[in-house]
């Protein structure tokens, strides 16, 4: 049993992360969590994908689900609503506060990444070497399909300051990766996560899927306490944190799973859906 009657009782909307939580080991929709989220949908409960990836590289497994009608994408940057693909609340990073690391962000040493207007971008050069920064396979081909090369990533980034919801960086080395960590996090203005091993999210100070969840349960009259959400990267705990009932998959990292009021069975055994089902009964 995981969910006491009382905790069913207030639950209205159910949030996940994508990657490692909703997804299988092959980045697919398993067939027996696409029918329990169908379900859920059609009993009135709000099905809300929340992911670190940009609205137009949602999975098309997730395009196919009847009945979700709510994104919160880019780690919170935007709340989309999928009726009208209409964003209705954002949360940007400021140019004030990126501009001073502009230069460092396009070392040699890393691979940047930008996304605004729902779009992802990465330099043609980071392309031709994107085999030493990214290992698995999957991940490069998803990287290939969802961004769009440019000649000069800092003139495009410059040129839409003012619309930056996230920032990616690729790490080839990890000692790279955690000084890179340590720099960012300690600037004023930013917010720095990571959800995969060998990269960092870059997004405003008060850019988090925690409060693009809050935002969203507003604007629907409810509130935290009628959030259950999933994850299990270091970028879902803010939002674990913030949701009436947390829910860590198996297979997710061990601060992850502290930060849960449970622990699923992992990405790969359908955990999503077994929670979900019993909150259907």
């Amino acid at each position: 049993m995981y969910l006491s009657k009382e905790q069913k009782e207030k639950i209205k909307i159910i949030a996940f992360d994508l990657d490692g939580t909703l997804l299988n080991r092959e980045s697919r929709l398993s067939d027996r969590t696409r029918e329990v989220l169908e379900a859920a949908a059609e009993k009135g409960y709000h099905i809300v994908p929340a992911t670190g990836r940009v609205y137009t590289a949602l999975p098309k497994d997730l395009e196919t689900v009847r009945g979700w009608d709510y994104a919160v994408t880019s780690n919170g940057a935007h709340v989309m609503r999928v009726a009208d693909d209409t964003a209705i609340y954002e949360s940007l990073i400021e140019w004030d506060a990126i501009e001073p690391v502009v230069s460092a962000l396009m070392d040699d040493s890393v691979i940047c990444e930008i996304f605004f207007g729902g779009r992802g971008y990465i330099g043609e050069k980071s392309l031709l070497v994107l085999d030493d920064f990214v290992p698995d396979a999957r991940r490069q081909e998803y990287i290939r399909t969802t961004r769009k090369p440019v000649p000069d990533l800092e003139a495009l980034m410059r040129e839409h300051r003012d619309e930056l919801e996230n920032i990616m960086l690729l790490f080839a080395d990890n000692a790279v990766k955690e000084q890179y960590f340590e720099y960012l996090d300690a600037r004023p203005g930013l917010n720095v996560v990571f959800s995969q091993k060998y990269s960092l999210e870059i997004g405003g100070a008060d850019t988090s899927k925690a409060n693009g969840l809050r935002e969203l349960a507003r604007l629907l009259g409810l509130s935290a306490e009628n959030i259950i959400s999933f994850g299990d990267s270091t970028n879902d705990i803010a939002m674990l944190k913030a949701s009436g009932v947390s829910v860590a998959m198996g297979n997710a990292i061990e601060p992850v799973k502290e930060a849960a009021d449970i622990v699923a069975p992992p990405n790969w055994e359908d955990g999503l859906a077994a929670v979900v089902a019993e909150l259907l009964e």
